[in-house]
């Protein structure tokens, strides 16, 4: 995110500099996607309660997306965040990035574990990447 601002601080000094029209529009047109794209993060991030529901052979994420526990490469625990890595891809998605509310974490990561251990899925401790 911060990478983006600083994008739209260049394109702004660049769009005040030069005024040939093609690189106005361009520029217009990327501050345009930039600002869409910051206001989606801020929505999902601010508005979205991001959870799982866990059941016997497979997960519903949060966008109501049924993954089978075979799709499941590995669950990534790195301090209270938690993210399902589905077997092929490289960053975890968005809808399998979830945390427990305080009062619920001891119960649900215990639950979470069993449920790994039911379908044979590894669980690691440490960083993850995802696109949130």
């Amino acid at each position: 995110m911060t990478l983006m601002i600083l994008l739209e601080v260049c394109l702004l000094i660049s769009l005040a500099v030069n005024r040939n029209p093609v690189t106005v529009y361009f520029t217009v047109g990327v501050i345009l996607i930039v600002f869409a794209y910051i206001a989606v993060m801020i929505k999902r991030g601010f508005f979205t309660k991001l959870s799982i529901t866990l059941e016997q052979t497979y997960i519903i994420s949060s966008s109501h997306v049924k993954y089978e526990a075979a799709q499941i490469e590995c669950i990534y625990i790195r301090h209270k965040k938690i993210g399902c890595k589905v077997w092929g891809k490289r960053w975890v998605p968005v809808d399998l990035f979830f945390c427990f509310d305080k009062e619920q974490e001891e119960e649900g990561l215990s639950q979470l574990k069993k449920w790994a251990e039911q379908n044979d899925i590894k669980i690691k401790s440490g960083f993850f990447r995802t696109l949130m």
